[in-house]
Parts: structure tokens; C-alpha cells; sequence
């Protein structure tokens, strides 16, 4: 009554598979609309924006020059708004 036949074993492996197929398909319409990126486009677009932020803060620095001052206690040269290594706060400019 309840014994185990070829036909049975074939029958339920082939259920096993349409279902696992099945949910390949679903999963697959799903990630479509959400593709991940693969490891190396992720690092290749990591690497573009540090490459951003460096070209940026270079192009800021380049554009704002800054007239060094001379502290007149220890002879040294400061940026205006800076404290000197001997306490001298140097005036903003």
C-alpha cells in the first residue's frame, strides 16, 4: 500500500525540481529590478570617490591662498588664526 516504487521516487523528484525551479524564476524577476554590483564595480566605485574628495579638497586648497605671518615671539611662521608651537595666537586675517 504505502511501498516505495520507481515511479513514486521519480515522481517526487521531479515535484523537489519544478519547485526549486520555481523559486530560482521568482527570485530572479525580483532581483532584476535590484541588481547588485559585483565586488570590483563596488572598489572601482569606491576608488572614484576617493579619488573625488582628493581632487576636491586640492582644488580648494589651490584656490584659497593664505598669507603666512610671522610670530614675533619665536620668529616662526603660522597661518592667520593659528596658535604658534610658543602659545602666540596669530591674528585672522
Amino acid at each position: 500500500m504505502f511501498g516505495l516504487s520507481l515511479s513514486k521516487i521519480l515522481l517526487t523528484a521531479l515535484v523537489i525540481w519544478l519547485v526549486w525551479m520555481l523559486f530560482k524564476r521568482i527570485g530572479g524577476v525580483a532581483r532584476q529590478g535590484a541588481a547588485r554590483p559585483s565586488p570590483a564595480e563596488r572598489a572601482r566605485a569606491a576608488a572614484e570617490e576617493v579619488t573625488r574628495r582628493q581632487s576636491a579638497e586640492t582644488e580648494k586648497a589651490a584656490g584659497a591662498a593664505l598669507e603666512l605671518q610671522a610670530c614675533p615671539t619665536c620668529g616662526s611662521y603660522g597661518t592667520p588664526g593659528s596658535t604658534c608651537h610658543c602659545g602666540y595666537k596669530h591674528p585672522s586675517a
